[in-house]
């Protein structure tokens, strides 16, 4: 993620991991969650994309841990018949905070 505490979270197996997509040529790419913000590389011919949180992100890049002010995100993803993966990230609106008046 080519953050300093966040790249010492991972896979225990993650060696084992890609040694199984090594020996399949037709995966494309691994997609996954749960890092709170937007990653796009490549591992050889396999494409790597980290979604953003649909709650808070952290900052990129950085040595420690910091909120990032980016919305809620997602990633849509175009699967091709032909292998092919389109994909592009969204982000939120910011909405104004909603006020309910409780009773007691």
């Amino acid at each position: 993620m080519g953050s300093h505490w966040l790249d010492q979270v991972g896979l225990r197996n993650a060696e084992a991991f890609f040694a199984v997509l090594d020996r399949h040529s037709r995966a494309r790419a691994v997609i996954w969650g749960h890092v709170h913000q937007e990653y796009a590389g490549q591992r050889g011919a396999l494409a790597l994309y980290g979604t953003p949180s649909t709650c808070a992100q952290f900052r990129p890049r950085i040595d420690g841990f910091a909120i990032d002010s980016l919305p809620p995100g997602f990633r849509i993803l175009e699967l091709g018949a032909d292998g092919s993966i389109a994909t592009a990230v969204g982000w939120l609106p910011v909405a104004e905070p909603v006020l309910r008046a409780q009773s007691a």
